[in-house]
């Protein structure tokens, strides 16, 4: 039985989290005994998922890298002690392996070059300035840790320029819970969808990385000129982003024929009750949301991000369109809802390449694989 850490000092519940409650719930299947350690702050979404899934995890004062001055400077005075803190608790448990889940994760990587353990690197983003990726390169080669990268851009981001060869690189994608996102489950229809129309919906939290004043400068412009449109947005609300938050909520009043949900626990109800679905944000490495949506057998929108590229076929299982581009995001909506057999078309298409693509069982083999290197 091989005993991994999973460190995740960021507690919001979104795509890397999922990403890794998923893999260790498979996990437990072969054997491995996977131990989870997460922050007190923001966290509560992360435990429920956590204890849904029934995985274990231990709590600590770890402070995430933020540049709002209040976080930064915690993070930076606390440094050196939640390291301290990981090396006491890491020697204590006697894990054969650290995993640290995402590019700032510095203090897990920092731990285990001290306690010289063997470690693994998951990056999933093209987004982070030069000084953090620089830091991620250095700790990378000294650690020689095995890095599992979530998308082709993100190999393009962070290794263009003749990275380290001696680490082991491998890409995986993230995988999709295709026993909740299933079209073959029974759903209900939530009472804020309007059966007599067309429902366009993206779920993304509420932060500007995710473009979400794209989505909603389209849905006036489509719904102006077609009455049978209803837009439906779902996700969190970020502490940290209050002030978009509002941005986004002064945008809406006043609009009917779109509504904010929130954060809602069923996801694939909502998506099975939509007829499209979109992705509009600014930056991603692999916008899960868009892979949940495959799943549910929905033709796609979405900008051109993450791993879009490599899984979106143009105008056969969805459509690729310019990131902040509202006319083009317009453009491909009023394709599709306007075209019955097109979208009929796109959805089969998205849902029939899903289904093996993102599934659970075979990328944990890739995991796997990478572990037993």
């Amino acid at each position: 039985m091989k005993k991994i850490c999973y460190v995740d000092e960021d507690g919001r519940f979104g795509g890397p989290q999922q990403r890794m409650i998923l893999v260790a719930s498979e996990l437990l299947k072969h054997g491995y005994k996977i131990d989870f350690v997460i922050p007190n702050q923001e966290v509560d979404i992360f435990k429920k998922k956590l204890q849904n899934f029934n995985l274990n995890y231990y709590q600590f004062n770890i402070n995430r890298l933020s540049l709002r001055p209040k976080f930064l400077i915690r993070y930076i005075i606390f440094f050196f002690y939640e390291i301290f803190v990981l090396i006491k608790f890491f020697k204590k448990k006697k894990y054969d392996l650290i995993q640290a889940n995402s590019t700032p994760q510095f203090k897990a990587i920092i731990a285990s070059i001290i306690l010289k353990m063997d470690s693994v690197w998951v990056i999933e983003d093209s987004y982070f300035p030069k000084i953090v990726v620089r830091i991620f390169k250095i700790l990378a080669k000294i650690s020689k840790c095995k890095i599992i990268y979530t998308s082709g851009r993100v190999n393009d981001f962070y290794f263009k320029n003749n990275f380290n060869k001696k680490n082991i690189k491998k890409e995986i994608f993230a995988p999709v819970d295709q026993n909740q996102f299933n079209i073959m489950n029974r759903f209900n229809i939530p009472d804020y969808i309007n059966k007599q129309k067309i429902t366009v919906t993206t779920v993304a939290s509420l932060v500007p990385v995710k473009g979400i004043e794209y989505f909603i400068e389209a849905a006036d412009e489509l719904y102006s000129k077609n009455k049978n449109l209803n837009f439906i947005i779902a996700g969190p609300e970020i502490s940290s982003q209050i002030k978009y938050s509002r941005m986004i909520k002064k945008k809406l009043e006043g609009k009917k024929y779109i509504k904010y949900i929130g954060m809602i626990d069923n996801v694939a109800e909502l998506l099975f009750s939509s007829q499209i679905f979109v992705c509009s944000s600014i930056s991603e490495a692999g916008p899960i949301t868009v892979y949940e949506a495959m799943c549910m057998k929905l033709p796609i929108v979405t900008t051109d991000v993450g791993a879009c590229n490599q899984i979106i076929k143009q105008n056969i299982n969805g459509i690729i369109i310019k990131i902040k581009s509202t006319n083009e995001m317009v453009s491909a909506i009023n394709k599709i809802a306007e075209n019955n057999e097109f979208r009929k078309s796109l959805a089969l298409n998205a849902y029939n390449f899903s289904k093996d693509f993102f599934s659970v069982k075979k990328i944990v083999g890739e995991y796997i694989k990478v572990y037993s290197l």
